[in-house]
């Protein structure tokens, strides 16, 4: 009940939290590159891992409705982590992609054919970063049904 209560807020948190760069994030008279570097990855993990726990242990009926309000998912930079340099942000990103899967498949459903995966204008491949969200979160989906 406490979880559903706060959806919102926690979803809004993390819309914020995935906003941020680690330049944003930290200040840099106070930390190194490499410690702002380390402290984005650590906070960016847990924000994913987070919202896929969040997932996991609210009811069904009210599972789906928790990423709606997000606009984190809907941006081409959030798909990004999936080829982040740190194992931990990119585990975190398919954690949160099996939970998407499992608990509000109706993420899933496939916008409009030409929006996304669609070849552009002179090039015959896909466009990645519109193609990256369903692609993973098909391979996601298929991942959890042969478990």
């Amino acid at each position: 009940e406490a979880l559903a209560f706060c959806a919102t807020d926690l979803v809004r948190g993390a819309d914020e939290m995935l906003a941020h760069t680690a330049q944003t994030l930290c200040d840099p008279k106070l930390y190194s590159p490499e410690e702002a570097s380390e402290t984005y990855e650590r906070c960016t993990a847990a924000t994913l891992l987070a919202l896929s726990h969040s997932l996991d242990q609210l009811p069904d009926d009210k599972a789906a409705a928790l990423l709606l309000p997000s606009t984190a998912l809907t941006r081409p930079s959030f798909w990004k982590f999936a080829t982040h340099a740190s194992v931990l942000v990119r585990a975190a990103l398919y954690t949160l992609s099996r939970s998407i899967a499992l608990r509000a498949p109706a993420l899933l459903d496939p916008p409009a054919p030409s929006a996304v995966g669609a070849p552009q204008p002179g090039n015959s491949v896909p466009d990645l970063p519109e193609a990256g969200p369903s692609l993973m979160l098909k391979a996601a989906a298929a991942a959890a049904a042969a478990a």
